[in-house]
């Protein structure tokens, strides 16, 4: 009954919540030691997940007539049309509980790739170490940043 139902996209809770059925904490200790059943399971909640887009797919192609009371001044109003709020809120349910549920082939994947020039690898450096040349001109920065700061404090001092 366990596997059935999971076939036909009922959630666990709900099959192990009929009369006589076991909770389901008992079936995932059943599962962790009974490998067989373990992906026998795993199988039917994937056709179980299948079954849930089937239905999906038919909601979202099939109109279905309701029925609206509006209250007006003049009296109630009665209108008559396709609910496609309802039907748009069912599909939608479903496709965002197949994307948790099997999120590698429901979900809503995104992937970024970064790579070097011409598609190769990206280079990376542990760690920068000037060489001596490097340490030369930045000695040099720093006596010309003195220099300057020392020329505007003596232009300051002089105004």
């Amino acid at each position: 009954r366990v596997l059935e139902g999971l076939s036909m996209g009922t959630p666990l809770t709900l099959i192990c919540a009929e009369e006589g059925m076991p909770s389901p904490k008992t079936i995932y200790n059943w599962m962790a030691e009974d490998e067989g059943l373990s992906s026998r399971i795993a199988r039917a909640r994937e056709a179980g997940f299948d079954r849930i887009a089937v239905d999906a797919l038919e909601i979202a192609d099939t109109p279905q007539e309701g029925v609206e009371r509006i209250d007006t001044p003049d009296g109630p109003r009665i209108k008559r049309g396709d609910m496609l709020g309802h039907r748009r809120l069912q599909v939608e349910t479903r496709l965002k509980l197949l994307a948790k549920w099997d999120p590698k082939r429901y979900g809503d994947k995104i992937t970024q790739e970064i790579s070097g020039p011409d598609g190769g690898p990206i280079q990376t450096v542990e760690e920068y170490r000037p060489t001596e040349a490097d340490e030369a001109i930045l000695l040099r920065i720093a006596a010309k940043r003195d220099e300057i700061r020392k020329s505007r404090e003596a232009g300051e001092d002089a105004e």
